[in-house]
């Protein structure tokens, strides 16, 4: 590649409601970013989304769809959207020819338009997040896995009998543990975190959630109530950007509605396997899933130090158990 060119990726993150697959795209295009910036590379960094939380990536151009939940609220015709979006998400990737088109969940894509995508690219990545055993074995699920030239698995090898790869494309494939948004440089900590909230001493700030999507909500509200109920505590409620209808609301509950949350988690001790779990039971569709106590987390590397120490976001190169938590179980984190 001629110096002075850039390198053009094309990130899609387009899959259902939920925000992991924005999330985790986001965490490896910053981190391209910074390598590209790192070796001088001029980068041409594009995300093309349904996702109602878009502004999450407002530091990068965004191609913003209506999702298939908007356009059922609206009451519009499904098939005429699908082939709509099909032709502008095809032309866009044609218009653009990056050098690195960027998947998540839905190897085939959200339109099943992949197949005639990876024409318009270079190269092809694939991040596969967990599903569900039925989906990941499918036939139509393995045989586009064999159409991309790299296979990033977001988990520790150890799991890797949960994500069936076909024969000829294993080789392909790289565990690189949880992708998150979390970064060291903006990470607060316990005294920030507190003052921020307004936390006074000798109370417990406790962060509840239930992943981005909002399938959770009904369990997460309870969550809320029961570790709200001891008035030692401070609860953050994690409802996320992309929550739909009435918060929680009390003396000692605050409801948060950001995307960026975890620079809370940036303390010196206890929150790195709580924080990991909430990664894990998210990608999962656990609801509920964790209750941990915020600002008391360890420091762990970033997206851009994982990016260089395991080839994520293929360094600058375009060729390149699930946890359950229920009240009672809140209670007890929150007294612990």
């Amino acid at each position: 590649m001629a110096r002075g060119r850039p390198v053009s990726i094309v990130f899609y993150a387009i899959n259902g409601r939920g925000l992991g697959h924005l999330t985790r795209l986001l965490a490896i295009a910053r981190a391209a970013r910074t390598l590209l910036e790192a070796a001088d590379v001029p980068a041409d960094l594009e995300i093309v989304t349904t996702s109602e939380a878009s502004f999450i990536a407002d530091d990068f151009p965004v191609y913003k769809l209506p999702s298939k939940t908007a356009v059922a609220r609206a009451g519009a015709a499904r098939d005429r959207y699908v082939q709509r979006a099909k032709l502008i998400v095809s032309n866009l990737v044609a218009a653009q020819s990056p050098d690195l088109l960027v998947l998540d969940t839905v190897p085939y894509g959200a339109f099943q338009e992949f197949s005639f995508l990876r024409s318009y690219a270079r190269a092809t990545a694939y991040v596969y997040r967990h599903l569900d055993a039925r989906s990941a074995a499918s036939d139509l699920v393995q045989r586009h896995l064999e159409l991309f030239d790299r296979i990033l698995i977001p988990d520790d090898e150890a799991r890797a009998e949960g994500y069936p790869v076909p024969r000829g494309a294993r080789r392909r494939v790289a565990f690189t543990g949880p992708v998150t948004g979390y970064e060291q440089a903006e990470a607060w900590d316990r005294a920030r975190v507190r003052g921020y909230f307004g936390v006074e001493e000798g109370r417990r700030l406790v962060y509840v959630a239930a992943g981005g999507g909002g399938d959770g909500r009904d369990a997460l509200e309870a969550l809320v109530r029961a570790v709200a109920g001891d008035e030692r505590n401070v609860v953050l409620a994690g409802y996320g950007p992309l929550h739909r209808g009435g918060c929680v609301y009390a003396k000692n509950v605050i409801p948060l509605l950001e995307g960026n949350v975890s620079r809370i988690f940036g303390g010196r001790r206890g929150g790195e396997r709580g924080r990991l779990q909430l990664v894990r039971g998210a990608a999962r569709g656990a609801r509920a899933d964790a209750v941990l106590r915020a600002g008391q987390g360890p420091r762990p590397a970033g997206p851009a130090h994982r990016a260089r120490s395991r080839g994520l976001a293929a360094r600058g190169d375009p060729r390149a158990g699930r946890p359950r938590a229920g009240a009672r179980s809140a209670r007890r984190s929150a007294r612990g």
